[in-house]
C-alpha cells in the first residue's frame, strides 16, 4: 500500500472517533528532541501521528466562571476522562490497522504518569509531537495552541515504522504580547519564556507550583482540575 492511501485510511479512522486534527511527522531527524521529551523507544520508528480531539466549549467555559464542585466535576469528566479514553481508542485502532498492514506501531497513552509523583512528565510529549507535526504552537501556558481550537483540545500519538511522515514547518508562535494565561494562573507557575523544543520544561513552567495548586483544588472542591489557562486563551474562545 502506498503512503498516501495509508494516510487517507488513518484520516478516516480518526474522525470516526471524534478527532478533528490529524498530523504526520517524520521523526527520524527529531531523535534528540524526542529523547529530551522523555521517550526513547521512538528510535525504532519512522513516523509519529498526532491526533487531537477538541473539548466541548460550554463545559470548558464553566470552569472559567465558577469554582463549584459541579463545574470542576463536569470539566474533569468531559474535558479529560472521556476524551482521554476516546483518544486511547483512536490510538489503539490506528496502531492495530498499521500492524495489520505490516508496520510495527506503538500507541502512546493519552495520559500516563511515569511514577506515582504527579509532577513527573508523562510517557511522551504529545504537545511536542503535535508542534512538530504543524498542528499548532506551544503557548506561554506550555499548552499546544491551535488556530481552530486554541488550547481547548486533548492529544495522543501513534508511533510507527510506516514511512508516512511529513516534514512540516512548525507553526509560528502567534501569542504575541498576550499574557492572559500568565496573569490568570493562581499558582503563578509560568515564566512567560517563549517555547524552544531544545529547552527543558522547567525554564517555562514550575510544575511543583501547578501541582500544589491542584492539590488544593482537590481538597476544596474534590476534583483535581484547574483549566483557567485553557479557558482564558483568546484562541478557541468564541
Amino acid at each position: 500500500m502506498d503512503s498516501r492511501a495509508l494516510k487517507d485510511e488513518i484520516r478516516q479512522i480518526a474522525p470516526s472517533f471524534g478527532a478533528d486534527l490529524v498530523g504526520f511527522v517524520d521523526i527520524t531527524t527529531q531523535a534528540g528532541n524526542l529523547t529530551k521529551a522523555g521517550f526513547t523507544a521512538h528510535e525504532q520508528y519512522e513516523c509519529a501521528i498526532s491526533i487531537g480531539i477538541p473539548v466541548i466549549n460550554s463545559i470548558a467555559d464553566q470552569i472559567g466562571t465558577t469554582t463549584t464542585a459541579s463545574a470542576a466535576y463536569l470539566y474533569r469528566l468531559f474535558c479529560y476522562d472521556i476524551i482521554n479514553n476516546r483518544l486511547n481508542e483512536i490510538a489503539f485502532s490506528i496502531a492495530s490497522h498499521l500492524e495489520k498492514a505490516g508496520f510495527r506501531s506503538f500507541p502512546v497513552p493519552s495520559t500516563h504518569l511515569a511514577t506515582a509523583n504527579r509532577i513527573q512528565p508523562g510517557l511522551f510529549s504529545h504537545k511536542a509531537t503535535a508542534y512538530l507535526a504543524g498542528l499548532g504552537w506551544i503557548g506561554k501556558s506550555c499548552l499546544l495552541v491551535t488556530p481552530q481550537f486554541g488550547p481547548r483540545l486533548r492529544l495522543t500519538t501513534v508511533l510507527t515504522t510506516a514511512q508516512i511522515g511529513d516534514d512540516p514547518k512548525p507553526m509560528e508562535n502567534r501569542c504575541g504580547e498576550c499574557t492572559r494565561c500568565l496573569e490568570i494562573c493562581p499558582a503563578k507557575a509560568f515564566t512567560g519564556r517563549e517555547f524552544a523544543i531544545t529547552d527543558p520544561l522547567e525554564v517555562r513552567m514550575d510544575a511543583a507550583k501547578c501541582d500544589e495548586h491542584l492539590k488544593k483544588k482537590e481538597e476544596t472542591v474534590g476534583v483535581r482540575v484547574c483549566g483557567l489557562c485553557v479557558t482564558v486563551c483568546p484562541y478557541g474562545n468564541a
